[in-house]
């Protein structure tokens, strides 16, 4: 058991620090987002994992081993282990579940608003179009219903092949269930925010489901309607200056153009995106 223990938390370090740091600054993921994806999940799962588990194997080593019950500090150092592990993964669920909580209210509220703000549209199923002068455009992912909302400066300043390409890349993350990864990663951030992975993945992920909904835009619209969208939203979005994200409440105040990371006062200004990964990555396969 010491041996499966020391194995399982050598892994849970690496996936701590080292690998999350590499995987960050890596570029294979913003060609492949779908693996980089995959990835972060494997780091996050396998990471949580390892660091109760090592706990949980040195805990039981006594156990296993009788004869070491003799030896009260071991057997003191094993009973606080134990006690780790389990506070440990306790706190993780019920992070998850308060994490959860909170997300559901912010949707309730946002859709009792949408429902007295806005107005349903034919543009696309379940649009909504809010009185708003900026091109703005996000979505509000439901378990039962979801909608994507549109501002009238999104509609009166884009052309209807990029109004296309914009109702795309929302409906993208509807389907895909993007929120619910948010809603793993936010939580896990919010449960050990000391944790570099867990900083370090959200703000990858933030940026990777972008990606992943850019993709599922360009099956339905031309790279170039999906480029003159993004360029048109931050020409508005940098005559109105900042924008905000929510990241744990999937709701986007913001233009099409960038999910702002929660950690940057200035996220989202014309300069961060023309210099963000995901643009770049639009622009060289264009």
């Amino acid at each position: 058991m010491l041996i499966l223990a020391t194995i399982m938390g050598a892994i849970a370090v690496a996936l701590a620090w080292p690998v999350p740091v590499a995987l960050s600054r890596a570029r294979w993921p913003s060609q492949h987002p779908a693996l980089g994806m995959m990835a972060w999940q494997a780091v996050a799962l396998v990471g949580g994992v390892t660091m109760i588990g090592a706990g949980f194997a040195f805990g039981v080593w006594p156990l296993v081993e009788p004869e070491l019950r003799s030896q009260l500090w071991l057997v003191t150092l094993t009973h606080f282990a134990l006690a780790f592990s389990t506070f440990l993964g306790l706190h993780l669920i019920l992070t998850l579940v308060m994490t959860w909580y909170r997300i559901s209210r912010q949707r309730l509220r946002h859709r009792n608003l949408l429902s007295l703000l806005s107005e349903p549209s034919d543009l696309a199923p379940n649009a909504l179009v809010i009185p708003h002068d900026s091109p703005v455009a996000y979505c509000v992912p439901g378990s039962g219903q979801s909608f994507t909302v549109l501002s009238r400066g999104l509609i009166a300043h884009l052309s209807d092949r990029e109004i296309k390409a914009v109702i795309a890349h929302e409906r993208a993350h509807l389907t895909q269930r993007h929120d619910l990864l948010i809603l793993a990663f936010e939580s896990w951030h919010r449960s050990l925010p000391w944790l570099p992975t867990a900083r370090l993945a959200r703000a990858a992920v933030s940026e990777l489901i972008e990606m992943l909904a850019d993709d599922a835009a360009l099956r339905v619209v031309s790279k170039t309607d999906l480029l003159r969208a993004l360029a048109a939203t931050l020409q508005f979005s940098g005559e109105q200056g900042s924008v905000e994200y929510d990241a744990a409440a999937d709701v986007k105040k913001s233009t099409f153009g960038h999910p702002a990371s929660a950690e940057r006062d200035d996220a989202g200004l014309p300069t961060e995106v023309v210099n963000s990964r995901r643009l770049t990555r639009l622009l060289d396969a264009a």
